[in-house]
């Protein structure tokens, strides 16, 4: 569009200057007295012929190093969010074994870090941070320099990571303390209640899980692609 308007405008102003020539009174005005003048004049159109060439050039490189960006950053945000999926699934895995655990009480006569559970759960926690600070950069760019609802699409899928990794930190705790006593309780009913919240979304098995990460992960996907295939 901005194209459009830069050749529409200097094709206005060469028609009137064309058009002050006509109406200037005077027949000399289309006249050239001498074969150096028709050379200035020359000069000066094979100028404007060379500046409008060059801006034509200098806008179609910009297209050309957008749409290389573009492409670029659609392909990082592909494999990201490829790994970031797989990532979630494994999280939701996770927060469902950390339930077994809660639900079962197992985590009263927990022996604290002794507890291989507490290695495994914390590992999965690191391996999911790193995920999301993965991720993160492309959200900001994204949201920079795409339009559409791409940061909050990533971010609803932030939150339902917070979810995961919440019952499974509520777990890694509730076993390092062991025991029972009204502040354990509290903490065994809030991861619990989350559980429960997560179940009424429909994420009640592996196959649920999986189909609603994958529709909340899909619409990024397609967007993506949409940029990468230009």
């Amino acid at each position: 569009m901005k194209d459009k308007i830069i050749w529409l405008a200097c094709l206005l102003l060469f028609m009137a200057g064309f058009v002050g020539g006509k109406i200037s009174g005077t027949s000399e005005f289309f006249k050239v007295a001498s074969v150096h003048d028709l050379f200035d004049i020359i000069g000066v159109f094979a100028t404007l012929a060379a500046a409008l060439v060059a801006l034509h050039g200098l806008n179609t490189w910009r297209k050309q190093s957008k749409a290389t960006a573009d492409h670029e950053l659609a392909r990082r945000l592909l494999l990201a969010l490829r790994m970031y999926q797989e990532g979630l699934v494994k999280n939701w895995s996770y927060a469902q074994h950390s339930m077994t655990q809660i639900e079962s009480n197992g985590w009263i006569e927990s022996e604290g870090r002794e507890n291989y559970l507490v290695g495994v759960y914390e590992r999965r926690l690191k391996e999911a941070q790193e995920a999301s600070i993965a991720l993160e950069p492309l959200r900001i760019e994204c949201s920079e320099f795409w339009s559409g609802r791409f940061e909050e699409k990533l971010l609803d899928l932030y939150d339902l990571d917070s979810l995961f990794c919440s019952i499974i930190e509520t777990s890694v705790s509730l076993l390092i303390r062991g025991g029972f006593d009204d502040q354990q309780d509290e903490r065994s009913d809030s991861a619990k209640s989350l559980w429960e919240s997560l179940s009424k979304e429909g994420l009640t098995d592996i196959v649920s899980a999986k189909a609603h990460i994958e529709n909340m992960v899909n619409p990024l996907k397609e967007e993506a692609k949409k940029r990468l295939l230009g």
